[in-house]
């Protein structure tokens, strides 16, 4: 990964800004994803760990209640996914193995 070094927009001191095309320095960046909180320790850490190390793809919990105008749009077929949402039914005891799944 190529570093640049510049002023963190977050904190204003002149750091390492290891994220690409995001000003942030390692600090910064990582605080910001901290407030994960679904209920369950498993999915929070999953998620925290793709915030950490990954840039362009990462996970983010988004509670249900967020949702707007949910739809069922198709069933089936041979097309490829690109977008996948996994619904946790009965979801209070999810662990690490349910996630790998």
């Amino acid at each position: 990964m190529n570093r640049k070094y510049g002023k963190c927009s977050g904190c204003n001191k002149k750091r390492s800004l290891k994220y690409g095309n995001v000003d942030l320095c390692t600090g910064c960046y990582s605080a910001q994803f901290q407030s994960v909180n679904s209920g369950n320790s498993d999915i929070d850490n999953l998620i925290k760990a793709t915030q950490r190390n990954n840039i362009q793809f990462r996970l983010e919990w988004i509670s249900f209640e967020d949702f707007v105008d949910v739809q069922k749009v198709a069933e089936g077929g041979f097309s490829p996914i690109t977008v996948v949402l996994k619904v946790l039914k009965d979801s209070q005891n999810i662990n690490s193995a349910f996630i790998k799944e």
